[in-house]
């Protein structure tokens, strides 16, 4: 089976909102406005990285709330959106002191060490969580990234993850993590048309949010359903013109799909040449934008199509780990 990991997992999320034992944290995600997605802001984390994949604005918000003397449970948010995961695992360890065996704060613990990739740490305290309360789609999570993420993994463990990642899905409507991770892992697996299905879950929960949004492109793609494909790009592009990602995906859409390379072309070199300087951030995606430009042109020359890079890297993308 190919590798896994070769363009990375959605890794740790969280959805505090649906927390049943956090009532503080309940109380204030309940009060946040509801913008395009109250689980898109809430709860897209990047493994390894400092900052999640949240607008400028609700960036600046999360670090206030992460130097919050107010709130213990404010600022144990405010750390885990802003990928602080060292400092929300020592305020998640001063928490439980004041609440031992805290279900919530269990949870909050494992999605700290999954943040810093310390996946085996982060289901041991996800197991603990699940003892006090069985119906934690949170903790089911972060055990399915466990078992995705282990060394030495065999197809077993990535469908026992599948599994775990279905079980958090239907366990709570409000879920969002589980369904991306599944709908990744499916696509690493070639499973495209179950990914399809996984994503269009996480893209219903959170009103078309560019992970969700993005994943359901990318596996409409692989099932050749071109049509939607182009829709999900531009749905993403009309809400927000800098996502680079989108637009790379959108221009293979357009020369794969039907066979417009004109079109296509004028996409990449969009991206490439950046006139107005909203990929000013996306560095890895000119790149890749500028190879496939090159490989289209040697093949116009040459004759039949080379391969193109379908997904590049770069910082705006869901958050994946690398």
């Amino acid at each position: 089976m190919k590798n896994v990991f070769r363009f990375g997992i959605m890794s740790a999320m969280l959805n505090f909102a649906s927390c049943s034992t956090l009532n503080e944290m309940k109380k204030i995600t309940s009060a946040e406005p509801k913008n395009d997605s109250v689980a898109s802001e809430l709860v897209l984390m990047q493994a390894g990285a400092k900052a999640p994949t949240i607008s400028a604005s609700d960036e600046k918000k999360w670090l206030q709330w992460s130097q919050s003397a107010e709130s213990s449970a404010k600022k144990l948010y405010g750390l885990l959106a802003t990928g602080e995961w060292q400092a929300a695992a020592e305020e998640a360890r001063r928490e439980l002191e004041k609440q031992p065996g805290d279900p919530g704060l269990m949870v909050a613990l494992a999605s700290a060490y999954a943040i810093g990739r310390n996946y085996e740490t982060a289901a041991y305290y996800s197991a603990i969580a699940l003892k006090s309360n069985a119906t934690s789609s949170d903790a089911m999570n972060l055990i399915g990234l466990r078992l995705m993420m282990q060394p030495g993994n065999r197809r077993g463990d990535y469908d026992d993850a599948i599994a775990m990642f279905r079980k958090a899905t239907e366990n709570d409507g409000t879920q969002l993590a589980a369904p991306l991770n599944m709908g990744y892992l499916q696509l690493d697996m070639g499973d495209s048309q179950a990914a399809v299905e996984s994503f269009n879950t996480a893209a219903n929960r959170c009103e078309r949010c560019f992970a969700a949004q993005y994943g359901f492109g990318l596996a409409l793609m692989r099932t050749n359903a071109w049509e939607p494909a182009k829709s999900a790009f531009e749905n993403i592009l009309s809400k927000d013109k800098t996502k680079a990602a989108a637009q790379y995906q959108l221009a293979l859409v357009y020369n794969q799909g039907f066979n417009d390379q004109t079109k296509g072309v004028k996409l990449l070199q969009g991206i490439v040449s950046d006139a107005d300087g909203r990929f000013k951030d996306s560095g890895k995606i000119k790149r890749a934008a500028n190879v496939t430009l090159r490989k289209w042109k040697a093949s116009d020359r040459s004759g039949p199509p080379l391969e193109e890079t379908t997904e590049p890297h770069g910082g705006e993308l869901p958050a994946r780990a690398e």
